[in-house]
């Protein structure tokens, strides 16, 4: 079983590599986040007014949104909201700071971030998480599902290969000729880029593209080589025998049959329709939070009331 270290973990940062493999990523930026505002998110009541935040953090964000055309695609260091796009209309797609806002707290994977960074490292002792973070805004594309697909490398070399939408079959992967031509894009993208950047000096990863319609390849993440990462259509017990028996050939795997397909992993996270009905319609996300305000308020004077000494006159 392959063991990770802090270190490992910190190489696969977004803001530990960008710069090193900007020219096939996606334009991005990375703003430091304020402990107040990582304090925010963690704390219980929700937050969108944006005047209740650091202004020049706030000023940042804004100034970024609208550098990257208006529409950004948001994560921490290493995580997405995937799990929370119910909350802003079932999309990622981002436009004001209180997009922002809304979509982070809902995120048990940003939790994570923020909370666990560093769980299962083999060198963590009582260091659950990194001393700082980064807000990464990057700009938004109208990708395919059916074209990201995550790449294992093991001794520098890149040996498999596998769908990303695991939860769907679609007909044109099937194809030989469609999964040599995107197999030998992506070889090429790692052993012109990946492989010649100094920060990814670790020999086994993983890493996450996609690949457009004119075979262009685009580096979206790198993660580390182990279990806390979603093997997919791999299992990690076969990954990690090639630790000791390294395979030359690439793997290729996609869903080959509507009826192999995964669960949608995800779906655990969904919500009511209605609700997502409701939060789309005009002013319907502006009462939401109203409601959640409200609640928030009811749930403060509710703790209030709990501290409330009480004297022998006030007892029956």
């Amino acid at each position: 079983m392959a063991e990770y270290t802090i270190a490992q973990v910190d190489k696969c940062r977004f803001t530990a590599w960008y710069e090193c493999l900007r020219k096939v990523s996606i334009k991005s930026i990375a703003i430091p986040l304020p402990e107040t505002f990582v304090e925010t998110l963690l704390a219980d009541k929700i937050q969108v007014n944006e005047q209740l935040y650091d202004q020049t953090f706030v000023n940042a964000v804004k100034q970024s949104i609208e550098t990257l055309g208006g529409s950004v695609f948001v994560k921490l260091d290493w995580s997405s909201p995937k799990d929370a796009k119910w909350i802003i209309g079932n999309s990622l797609r981002c436009r004001t700071f209180e997009d922002i806002v809304v979509l982070l707290k809902a995120s048990d994977f940003v939790l994570h971030d923020l909370t666990l960074s560093y769980n299962g490292c083999t060198d963590a002792l009582d260091k659950k998480r990194p001393d700082t973070f980064h807000l990464v805004l990057k700009k938004w594309c109208n990708f395919y599902d059916s074209m990201h697909f995550r790449c294992f490398v093991v001794h520098g070399m890149l040996t498999g290969i596998s769908q990303r939408n695991c939860s769907e079959f679609y007909d044109f992967l099937q194809s030989e000729a469609t999964q040599d031509t995107i197999c030998d894009a992506i070889t090429s993208m790692f052993e012109n880029h990946l492989k010649l950047c100094e920060v990814l000096s670790e020999p086994n990863y993983v890493f996450d593209v996609y690949v457009d319609k004119n075979n262009r390849v685009f580096l979206l993440d790198i993660n580390v080589f182990g279990s806390v990462t979603d093997s997919l259509l791999f299992e990690w017990d076969e990954l990690f025998e090639l630790l000791d028996q390294p395979k030359e050939n690439v793997d290729f795997r996609v869903v080959t049959q509507t009826q192999s397909a995964y669960t949608d992993p995800y779906s655990q996270y969904r919500v009511p329709i209605d609700l997502i009905d409701h939060l789309a319609t005009s002013g319907g996300f502006d009462e939401f939070i109203r409601q959640v305000a409200q609640d928030n308020a009811a749930h403060g004077s509710r703790n209030d009331d709990d501290n409330v000494s009480t004297s022998s006159s006030d007892v029956e």
